[in-house]
């Protein structure tokens, strides 16, 4: 009798620890976590940006993410194949090495926090808390709390493309929020093919501004969705170019002075555009072609309508003719609120 409660209770003690075990896997969601230690080993060859998920066995909105956030196929796909992701307990008392320094955790008391957490987290000890870091280690981003997948979208968009490189992250998320979040946001800019520019060209002078962009670009979209569509920067576009929208990948004819850019089924971008920007396409960029089809110059990387305004005046005005970049941009008078 003793002997098969024994085995009954030892029984339910075995079931229950397996079903907890395998309820904390299911809890870690779709992500495919790997050590400190890992993500930077893998990101001396293959560089991604990486991602620090702080927690605490004692926070359920934590544990909250992982059932929700990180639970989420689209973004668990995304993460999976472009981050490092790396959960990290804040309370561990594990030895960790971060860009060769050791961290340790000395401290006393219950939950002593781990001096990697208190770094990383700036001394700010909220759970859960998300640090993004810049394949590079050169950026280091901060986000306290609870993030849902349509908060943690941007911040993805953001380190994926190098928007740092150009935006701070609170005007591209403004840009973000315009782009997919605002009703009222309406495009009055008139767009054109490159064959049709260049034929409106001939009847009417006026620059043209390629903006190269993909449908797999999203910076791309943020831009084209926001910061085109703003009211000052689509007036002066179309009073002072003809703007192309131009996937790189395309296929169409480009002949500018009697130039014929034809791709190829060997070329994975468009000659055009490897002729102005070399073998590393730039997403987003933009081309000015003066009046007489000569190409001026292609500037690179995400910017905010702010950002845009003082380079449409540089070319749109001939300044590019009498005066340095950096001299026109110091004197130039905004006429868009930052």
């Amino acid at each position: 009798m003793y002997k098969t409660l024994f085995t009954i209770v030892l029984f339910i003690l075995i079931g229950n620890k397996i079903v907890h075990s395998q309820e904390e896997k299911e809890n870690l969601g779709l992500i495919n976590w790997i050590s400190l230690e890992k993500a930077q080993e893998l990101n001396k060859t293959s560089p991604k940006p990486i991602l620090l998920d702080f927690y605490t066995d004692w926070c359920g909105w934590c544990k909250h993410m992982n059932i929700t956030t990180y639970s989420n196929p689209n973004l668990a796909a995304y993460l999976n194949e472009r981050f490092y992701s790396v959960r990290f307990n804040g309370e561990t008392s594990d030895t960790v090495s971060w860009q060769g320094k050791q961290y340790v955790n000395n401290g006393t008391g219950k939950r002593p926090p781990h001096d990697f957490a208190i770094e990383f987290m700036e001394g700010k000890m909220s759970y859960p808390s998300t640090v993004f870091i810049s394949s590079d280690y050169k950026i280091k981003y901060r986000v306290p709390g609870y993030l849902d997948s349509k908060k943690m979208e941007p911040f993805l968009i953001y380190f994926v493309e190098h928007i740092f490189g150009s935006t701070t992250y609170e005007d591209f998320s403004k840009s973000w929020n315009r782009a997919f979040l605002d009703s009222t946001n309406t495009d009055t800019i008139h767009w054109h093919n490159i064959t049709d520019a260049i034929n409106l060209n001939k009847t009417k002078k006026k620059k043209i501004l390629i903006y190269v962009s993909t449908d797999w670009c999203n910076s791309c979209k943020v831009m084209k969705k926001a910061d085109f569509t703003d009211t000052i920067i689509s007036k002066y576009i179309n009073e002072n170019y003809y703007l192309v929208d131009f996937n790189p990948e395309s296929s169409d004819t480009i002949t500018l002075n009697n130039k014929a850019y034809i791709k190829t089924k060997k070329d994975r971008f468009h000659p055009f555009i490897t002729a102005v920007q070399g073998d590393r396409i730039m997403l987003p960029s933009l081309i000015f072609i003066d009046e007489n089809e000569n190409i001026l110059s292609s500037v690179p990387f995400y910017r905010t309508a702010y950002a845009l305004e003082p380079v449409l005046h540089f070319f749109g005005k001939d300044k590019y003719k009498t005066t340095n970049w950096e001299l026109f941009f110091k004197n130039f008078e905004y006429s868009i609120a930052k």
